[in-house]
């Protein structure tokens, strides 16, 4: 992400833009990466103190 993010400062836009880029792609890659990283895996589930298998899903 901050690699990311010193790629945008150097843009010429307005402070406003360059915020929101950052923080909208840093939302966007924190939320991909607790959803692959740590929701799909039962080690990251037992350290970040998650059910090791998630409810199943009630029938329909």
């Amino acid at each position: 992400m901050v690699a990311f993010a010193y790629g945008v400062v150097g843009w010429h836009a307005p402070m406003a833009v360059k915020y929101v880029v950052i923080v909208a792609a840093s939302l966007a890659v924190i939320l991909v990466v607790y959803e692959v990283g740590v929701r799909r895996t039962r080690v990251t589930r037992f350290l970040f103190g998650m059910r090791t298998d998630p409810p199943a899903k009630p029938a329909s």
